[in-house]
Formats: structure tokens, C-alpha cells, sequence
């Protein structure tokens, strides 16, 4: 019998004894940021110490320091330094998928996005972490919102975390409406002031195919700024040249303005009547009016800066008439010089044309103004 105790606790001692020398189970923190006081040889240190692998999660999107895909680079090189860790991209918002390459998401391990921070019905942004930036009219409606918009933030990502063609297709009504209404108006407004030629070339009219140019048009969807097929016009035509120049230049932007402010309108009622409807076409609907309404005012904003090809060169060149040196440099390096500063832009992380803000502000303030805030 004693025997047989020996036996029974010397295989207990051994069972023991062989679980102990197993590897203990790997925990692993995907959702690390290099904030506050930790620094990445802290994280270093406290992963070996805690036997915890970490994935380091970098911020990227609209209002952060990594915003377009030329920051990348740098901050994975740094992060790659460190082969214990996992690289993750936070894609902050829901623009994310609109700024950031598939190129450039392939360079982290894995991309993760929540529901946190996002446009709700009535046009007014949500980040659901901060009390004061929380928007709660009823509680109820709030939920399903935001259970709706993670639902169709995952609708929107195929399996790659790629944008998926629904997302485009929501922008295009905005971009082909925004670049029709802009070209029509410039064209419009040189036949009142007296010239035939944009008429004789068919542009004074809505038909969208008449405005678009198919290479202007695809660089506006992938690389976010484009352009359609200018209206052309004999300032000799025209009863007033200095005056109608700048008349037929503004046309444009502010025909982009008005359009921007009459979808406002129309989103507002649309929403008051849609108000607690969460339905898949109720948010497609919505969505698209507010694609529309900030490509509008986008358009409205780049078009107004003063330098060629855009119309905002012919107020400040009719300005220097008088001055013909400086005229004649302008208008003949003007777009050299616009296009340097594109790239400067593009490439660095020198802002030099800070549209998106300027957007939010003219879009949120008028969507405040009819009441949508």
C-alpha cells in the first residue's frame, strides 16, 4: 500500500513537474500607443518584463500627425527597428479610407478602426469618448446609430480592409453634380456676358458628359483633386472684358457655394423626416447628401485659389493689368508654380493648402445655420 502511495505522488511530482517546464501561454496587447510617459524602449522593457508581446498602434487620419500616405514610410522604418512588436495603423474617423493607399495599409501588420468617431444624422460629428463632443438627443436612437454605423463600416471594407466600390459610388453623385454645375455656370455666365463660343461647343447646358474630362475626372476619385474640361470663351466677344472676365471666372465656385447651400437645405428636411430611420438606404442617402454638400464647398474653396489654371487666377491677374511684367510671369508660371506647391504638399508635411479644415468650416457652419449643428 505504501508502495503504491509512492508510486501515485512520485506521478503527480512528475505530471507537475512537466507542466511547469511547459511554455507558459503568450498573451499579446494589439492596441499599445507610445503616449503619456511610455516610450518605445519602455515598451520594450515592460513587454520582456510581463512576457506580453505589444502591437504598437499609430494614430492615422484627418487631425493627426500621420494623415497621408507620404508620412508612412518614416514611422514604419523607426517601428521596424523593434521586430518584437507588432505595427498596427489606427485609422482614426471614417475619411481614413479615403486618404490612405492599400499600399500604404500593407505596410502595417494590421489595421483597426472602431465606431467612435463619426457623422451622425443630423451632420454633427461624434466622438463618443469625449462627454462634450457627444451628441445624445435620445438614447435609444444614439444606439442604433451607432450599432448602424459599425454594421456598415464593416459593409464597407472587403476582406483586405480595401475602400469598397459602394464607398466610391457614394461620392460620385457629389463629384459629377459639383463639376457639371461649376462648368455650366462659367459657361453660362460668358454667353450672357456676350460670347457664343462655350455655346457653339455645346457647354451651356447640365448634360454631365459635355463638362467631364475622363482623366480630370479619375485623378479627382484616386488622388483627390481632378479636373473637368474647361469652358472656353473670346474675351473680344465679350461687352465688358475686364469685368466679365471676373464675372465668368467666379461664376464657377460660387454656383459650387449655392449648390452646397441648397443640398444643405435639402439634407436637413430629409433628415427631420428620416429621423430615427436607420435603414440601409436612409444611410446611403444621407451619406451621399453629405458627400455632396463638402465636395461642393471643396470645390467652392481650391477653385478660389489665385494662381492657373483655377479661376481664382483671374481675380488677381485682372488686378495686375496695369503691371504687364508681373501679368505676363503669373500667367505663364503660374500653374509651374501651383503644381510645385502640390507636390510640396504630396510629399512633405507642409500643408499649404489646408482645404479639408476650410470645408469643415464652411459645411458645418451653414449646416448650423439651418439648424443641423
Amino acid at each position: 500500500m505504501m508502495k503504491l502511495k509512492l508510486t501515485f505522488f512520485a506521478l503527480i511530482a512528475i505530471l507537475l513537474s512537466s507542466c511547469n517546464n511547459k511554455p507558459e501561454m503568450k498573451i499579446t496587447d494589439l492596441h499599445v500607443h507610445l503616449k503619456g510617459n511610455l516610450t518605445i524602449d519602455d515598451a520594450v522593457a515592460k513587454s520582456a518584463a510581463e512576457n506580453i508581446d505589444y502591437g504598437i498602434a499609430v494614430n492615422c487620419g484627418l487631425g493627426f500627425p500621420i494623415h497621408k500616405d507620404s508620412q508612412i514610410d518614416s514611422v514604419v522604418a523607426i517601428l521596424r527597428n523593434y521586430p518584437q512588436f507588432y505595427l498596427a495603423m489606427q485609422a482614426e474617423g471614417r475619411e481614413w479610407m479615403n486618404i490612405f493607399s492599400k499600399e500604404s495599409m500593407d505596410k502595417f501588420d494590421y489595421v483597426f478602426t472602431d465606431c467612435m468617431t463619426f457623422t451622425d444624422a443630423k451632420g454633427r460629428r461624434n466622438r463618443i469618448w469625449m462627454p462634450d463632443e457627444t451628441w445624445i438627443d435620445d438614447e435609444q436612437e444614439f444606439m442604433d446609430y451607432v450599432v448602424s454605423t459599425l454594421a456598415k463600416i464593416l459593409k464597407d471594407l472587403d476582406l483586405n480592409g480595401n475602400l469598397a466600390i459602394a464607398r466610391i459610388l457614394q461620392f460620385l453623385p457629389g463629384i459629377i453634380l459639383g463639376l457639371t454645375v461649376h462648368e455650366f455656370s462659367h459657361a453660362w455666365m460668358a454667353k450672357k456676358c456676350g460670347d457664343s463660343t462655350s455655346e457653339q461647343q455645346g457647354r451651356v447646358t447640365l448634360n454631365p458628359f459635355k463638362h467631364i474630362d475622363p482623366l480630370g475626372f479619375v485623378m479627382l476619385l484616386v488622388a483627390g483633386f481632378g479636373w473637368a474640361k474647361p469652358v472656353q470663351f473670346n474675351e473680344q466677344n465679350l461687352r465688358n472684358p475686364r469685368q466679365d472676365v471676373m464675372k465668368i471666372a467666379v461664376a464657377g465656385p460660387l454656383s459650387n457655394a449655392l449648390t452646397a447651400m441648397i443640398l444643405s437645405i435639402a439634407f436637413s428636411v430629409f433628415s427631420r423626416y428620416t429621423a430615427g430611420d436607420y435603414s440601409n438606404w436612409i444611410s446611403i442617402t444621407r451619406e451621399v447628401f453629405l458627400y455632396a454638400i463638402y465636395i461642393n464647398w471643396g470645390l467652392f474653396i481650391f477653385n478660389l485659389i489665385p494662381l492657373p489654371p483655377l479661376d481664382g487666377s483671374h481675380l488677381l491677374l485682372n488686378q495686375f493689368r496695369k503691371y504687364p511684367r508681373f501679368h505676363e510671369g503669373l500667367y505663364k508660371y503660374g500653374s509651374y508654380i501651383f503644381l510645385g506647391l502640390i507636390l510640396v504638399t504630396v510629399f512633405t508635411d507642409i500643408n499649404l493648402f489646408p482645404i479639408w479644415p476650410a470645408m469643415q468650416f464652411l459645411g458645418n457652419g451653414f449646416l448650423s445655420l439651418v439648424g443641423y449643428s
